[in-house]
């Protein structure tokens, strides 16, 4: 074995880590790729993405390449966007802190409501 003369040139802490079991993340369930996937995966993905389904600018947009502050707009008025498209713009608008918790708390309120009508249809 060639790399045994070599093994003591490296740490016991390198050593480990080389030799450990590798963590990889969950195969994607389209294309089952964990660290790049297949080109049609990518493409498909961002059909699924909530999109905004009104306006002269933001039109087929996807929530995510939408500006916080017309997505705290829209959340405002009530039921414009789609119980998906809410969901997403209420994480964007989250992670960016455009909005106070008490908006937040409105808006996941509203966003619930929503869901349960829609269980009992």
């Amino acid at each position: 074995m060639a790399n045994q003369e070599f093994d003591h040139e490296i740490s016991q802490e390198d050593y480990e880590y080389l030799t450990q079991p590798r963590k990889y993340p969950e195969p994607c369930d389209w294309c089952g790729g964990r660290l790049i996937h297949a080109e049609l995966c990518v493409s498909r993905t961002k059909d699924f993405l909530p999109k905004i389904q009104f306006g002269k600018k933001h039109r087929g947009k996807p929530v995510r390449d939408v500006p916080s502050d017309y997505l705290t707009w829209a959340l405002n008025r009530k039921r414009l966007l789609t119980i998906d498209a809410t969901r997403a713009a209420l994480e964007k608008v989250r992670s960016e802190n455009a909005a106070t918790p008490k908006e937040l708390e409105r808006w996941e309120r509203q966003l619930r409501e929503r869901e349960e009508e829609q269980l009992e249809t």
